[in-house]
């Protein structure tokens, strides 16, 4: 009788995971861990929950950033990266990690082009506890934010963004991550899309995951500033650790390749060091850009002197930025300078060759939210408590209105 009743009991468990999508397999990864998806061993581990959705994750060979596989959605079996929009759906895919409590950095590459706001992907970690996305079920799929005791982990972190518009393969880092409780969580990567007559391929992809300990944090809030000379630009970031010294890489393309590169360290000529009222706020002068051009940075702290195995950050997410056509193109957006922008908790408002007593914050209705003194340089307004959306800062003299700039709070 006991047999039979374990008989009938794996019996159902098989069954609900067929009806649920989900693949029966185990196995929980531990820190350092690293995914390409080209170890056959590895890629059993991933388990989707797809159920009868049009649209299922796989692990193929259809689309890769390196090597052969990766992880993506597919509407016909895992041939192709493609997707049909006259059908929604939400489906899931994820991998099990053990995790300590303390500090993680975690780095992926992507890509999903969708369509607005209407077909994307989104990507979490979540203790196992607290998992509950189905197949057809639009838990987590929000457009901004995220479920409660998730952790989004995608270029907006900590607030929680959609990750689509991007048909080329592109790098997300999150820095930092607290995890508070040791446990098992779950990496996880869903996609959605709504019902449409158009699709707009490629769907999500991802490929070459890495979680470590977070032992060199990277730098956060880079930014790029034009300056009042032809060519010449103010690289700016927060340093959150202890790291005097950076490798900035400078490309025509998104991909990085060829890029020029720059150690920075706090005894370069260009190097613009902090000031008393931002004492995390680091930067260094370039020159060299060709008016008109389009270019990408990214940054990563070196912790000690060794780049190939010394303790060295991930690269901080990519800053794109066009450079101005002229000198007076370049003056116009130096005199008053928004950055990082959109904002999370924080902006910080730089003032070159501009004379001002205040600075002021408004809403779209013009009722002012906030309010800091102007001083000489680069201020910090914190933007707490504020709800997301666009704001006004005004910069004023004498209570005129001397330069107006758009803002948006994320």
């Amino acid at each position: 009788m006991n047999k039979r009743l374990m008989i009938f009991a794996v019996a159902i468990a098989v069954f609900a995971s067929y009806a649920l999508g989900v693949s029966a397999q185990g196995g929980i990864a531990i820190v350092p861990y690293s995914c390409s998806f080209e170890s056959a061993a590895e890629r059993s581990q991933w388990v989707f929950v797809n159920g009868s959705q049009p649209n299922k994750w796989f692990v193929d060979t259809a689309t890769n950033n390196g090597g052969r596989y990766s992880l993506y959605i597919s509407c016909d079996s895992g041939v192709s990266n493609t997707y049909d929009a006259t059908l929604p759906s939400y489906t899931w895919a994820y991998r099990q990690i053990a995790l300590t409590a303390g500090l993680y950095d975690i780095s992926y590459d992507w890509k999903a082009q969708g369509y607005t706001n209407e077909h994307f992907m989104r990507a979490y970690l979540v203790p196992a506890t607290r998992f509950n996305g189905a197949a057809g079920s639009s838990v987590g799929f929000q457009t901004m934010g995220y479920p409660s005791g998730w952790f989004p982990i995608d270029p907006s972190y900590p607030v929680g963004n959609i990750l689509n518009q991007q048909s080329n393969w592109q790098n997300v880092a999150v820095g930092n991550l607290s995890v508070a409780a040791t446990g098992t969580y779950y990496l996880v990567f869903g996609w959605t899309n709504f019902s449409s007559t158009t699709a707009f391929p490629p769907p999500a992809a991802v490929d070459n995951i890495n979680i470590r300990t977070a032992t060199c944090p990277f730098p956060l809030n880079l930014s790029v500033i034009a300056t009042s000379s032809q060519g010449v630009v103010q690289v700016m970031w927060e340093e959150i650790g202890s790291a005097s010294m950076w490798l900035l890489e400078c490309s025509t393309n998104s991909s990085f390749s060829f890029p020029r590169t720059f150690f920075i360290s706090t005894t370069n000529a260009n190097y613009i060091a902090p000031t008393q009222q931002n004492p995390t706020l680091h930067g260094c002068r370039l020159a060299g850009l060709q008016p008109g051009a389009s270019y990408y940075f990214r940054l990563r702290a070196l912790c000690d002197t060794s780049v190939a195995n010394g303790d060295t950050s991930f690269f901080s997410n990519v800053y794109s930025f066009a450079a101005p056509v002229s000198i007076g193109a370049q003056a116009e957006r130096a005199d008053v300078v928004l950055y990082p922008n959109p904002s999370g908790d924080k902006v910080f408002v730089q003032l070159n060759g501009i004379e001002a007593d205040e600075i002021c914050v408004l809403d779209i209705y013009g009722k002012q939210v906030k309010r800091v003194a102007a001083t000489e340089g680069t201020q910090t307004i914190g933007l707490q408590g504020l709800a997301k959306g666009m704001y006004f800062v005004q910069v004023r003299k004498n209570g005129t209105v001397v330069a107006t700039r758009k803002l948006i709070k994320k």
